[in-house]
């Protein structure tokens, strides 16, 4: 068996992706940021032969225990179970298709607020991980081309 190489962290200043918003209240104006343990530092993307499936991990301040959330037959994302960060998503490109990858993971993203059953969907942290991956794309899905 070949030992593969880690596949590399890629850095993420999370101010560039938090979603700031001014709202006024009763004439009083108030900014509300995601909290920082809510953003990604980084973010990599890699081919997991084990699995055979393309893997897109975020690295946040703090870990714990994630829910597997089933969007579609070919698409599972990882959701921090206290905290609803997405931390992992793994697609069968073999199935998909290697050209709707980034398409099937945008709509899996947006499909995540309605298949959890949780009263607390913290939709600002789910907009955070669709601006990184965006913005990351080319260098995230570069592994679906080796």
């Amino acid at each position: 068996m070949t030992n593969l190489p880690q596949p590399r962290w890629l850095s993420v200043d999370p101010t560039t992706f938090d979603p700031a918003k001014m709202i006024i209240q009763k004439g009083v104006e108030f900014h509300v940021f995601v909290s920082p343990y809510d953003l990604p530092d980084a973010v990599r993307g890699h081919f997991d032969a084990k699995v055979d499936r393309f893997l897109i991990e975020f690295r946040y301040l703090s870990n714990e225990r994630a829910e597997r959330v089933r969007v579609d037959p070919h698409v599972v994302l990882d959701v921090g179970v206290r905290s609803r960060r997405l931390q992992r998503i793994e697609v069968d490109v073999n199935g998909l298709g290697a050209g709707q990858v980034a398409l099937r993971i945008d709509k899996a993203i947006d499909s995540l607020p309605s298949l959890l059953r949780s009263s607390r969907v913290p939709q600002a942290n789910f907009e955070v991980a669709r601006n990184v991956l965006r913005k990351k794309q080319p260098e995230l899905l570069n592994a679906l081309g080796d």
